[in-house]
């Protein structure tokens, strides 16, 4: 099995190369569309996990508990059930809605459910957290 420190290094690094890689493609891009504003906000989503993630470990790490408890593990399933619930009705919203909005196309719709439901699972689980649910 992997220890956990060169787990945390090589997943600092993913993110530091993702990263970078995103400021160089804005930088190269610049006049951005909503498409590729939206790639931007989908790659800096997977980003913040990757480092949500590693922050975890690393403060498991130092107070020498597990990486993952059982009460870690029921509040992101939890967490996940009900991100999943909310993201069927948001693409019920926005499949309703899609047309009226002036300009839009499916596809700022579809970017739109997925940057709303990976925010939605972050502050579900943020709350859960908190509660200790």
């Amino acid at each position: 099995m992997m220890d956990v420190r060169l787990r945390i290094v090589l997943v600092l690094a993913l993110v530091a190369a993702v990263s970078a890689s995103l400021g160089l493609y804005a930088v190269s891009a610049w006049p951005l569309d909503m498409v590729e504003v939206g790639g931007i906000g989908i790659a800096f989503t997977i980003v913040l996990i990757g480092l949500v993630v590693v922050l975890g470990m690393w403060d498991s790490m130092k107070k020498g508990e597990p990486l993952r408890d059982e009460m870690t593990v029921k509040i992101v399933h939890k967490a996940g059930y009900y991100t999943w619930m909310i993201t069927i009705y948001l693409c019920l919203i926005v499949g309703w809605f899609i047309d009226d909005i002036p300009g839009m196309m499916p596809r700022h719709g579809a970017t739109a459910v997925l940057l709303l439901s990976c925010a939605t699972y972050f502050i579900v689980l943020a709350v859960m957290k908190v509660k200790g649910e």
